[in-house]
């Protein structure tokens, strides 16, 4: 090696690398940190690694929530629904042990299409067995990507069995086409609170013209 050395050819661009990329942790931590996390999601020891940096940094990690993380790992800079934890990072769905790619996506998809999550058997049920199984959801709760829900993890892994089963059966239900006694009952709940609501909103807005004369 010692007549080898290490060539301009070589040492010149790793010189470029090393400058960019000191200027990027410098200037850009946030973000910096979120992509290096990010590209490391298939190595538990390296994202360990880069979350103990962060905390040296002072820059804080954020548990995973389904609601909000995305596949990877994010930056959160301004984001409206996160304003109080503006300057962290939010833990990406697709670095919990056992979910990975493929739950996260799915995970994803119906929760940007159809809305957030209202609580873990919502969640079960609008995702279904074939799309997050007994050991993804398992692993979601234990991570804490399901606390919004107010629920604790012993009460979440307790009641897994009977949620999945439920999930599963409307499932098969819907596979056959077919509607559920439990889905009407719910669809006539939604529309009853949508015409209660309705009837608060009218009521408010009438307050709101008498004090504006």
């Amino acid at each position: 090696f010692a007549g080898y050395g290490f060539n301009r050819c070589h040492s010149a661009p790793y010189a470029v690398l090393t400058y960019q990329t000191a200027y990027l942790k410098a200037n850009f931590p946030i973000q910096f940190m979120a992509a290096a996390l990010s590209s490391e999601l298939g190595n538990s020891q390296k994202v360990a690694h880069f979350v103990d940096e962060c905390q040296v940094m002072g820059i804080s990690v954020l548990g995973p929530d389904i609601n909000i993380s995305r596949e990877n790992f994010t930056p959160v800079l301004d984001e409206a629904n996160e304003s109080e934890n503006e300057g962290s990072i939010r833990f990406g769905l697709a670095a919990i042990k056992g979910v990975g790619d493929a739950a996260a996506l799915k995970i994803l998809e119906e929760c940007d299409e159809n809305g957030v999550f209202t609580d873990f058997r919502d969640f079960a049920i609008r995702m279904g067995s074939h799309s997050v199984n007994r050991r993804v959801a398992e692993c979601l709760i234990r991570s804490g990507a399901l606390e919004f829900s107010g629920e604790e993890r012993g009460n979440l892994l307790s009641g897994l069995d009977g949620i999945l089963s439920e999930a599963a059966a409307r499932q098969r239900d819907r596979e056959r086409g077919q509607e559920s006694f439990f889905e009407l009952l719910d669809n006539a709940d939604h529309k009853q609170d949508t015409i209660g609501s309705g009837m608060r909103e009218t009521g408010a807005s009438s307050e709101e013209k008498k004090d504006l004369g």
